[in-house]
């Protein structure tokens, strides 16, 4: 996304040069009290696929919500049994990540599941060992 903005450069308390400039941002970066953080720019909600797929050491699921709010990421086996609850809890807008080693499940076929509120989004993964 290209947005417009204008640069003002302060020589001296007199002096103020203004520069009209074009930048592509997804996020605006910002630090407080010696954290980094970065506020997402028109970030939706999407639960993404999990890499690598399939997988035999750890996987990585990521995911993105578009305001602060309450979430459950869960696996589930092929007959929609519960068999892993990754995460549950609030989190703040913006893009998560969530790992799951080789050692919480057995080989096969699995679905993992993101609840946000509003928004129910599924994807499938496989294991081998």
């Amino acid at each position: 996304m290209k947005k417009k903005y204008l640069l003002l450069i302060l020589w001296s308390p007199l002096l103020i040069k203004a520069q009209p400039f074009e930048m592509e941002l997804s996020s605006m970066p910002i630090n407080l009290q010696g954290k980094d953080l970065s506020i997402p720019f028109n970030v939706t909600t999407e639960l993404r696929q999990n890499y690598p797929n399939p997988y035999h050491d750890i996987t990585t699921i990521e995911y993105s919500l578009n305001s602060d709010s309450y979430i459950e990421l869960s696996i589930f086996d092929f007959s929609g049994k519960k068999m892993y609850e990754l995460e549950k809890g609030f989190k703040l807008a913006g893009t998560h990540q969530s790992g799951i080693s080789r050692e919480v499940l057995p080989s096969g076929v699995y679905y993992y599941r993101l609840k946000s509120e509003g928004l129910t989004q599924t994807r499938k993964f496989t294991v081998t060992h």
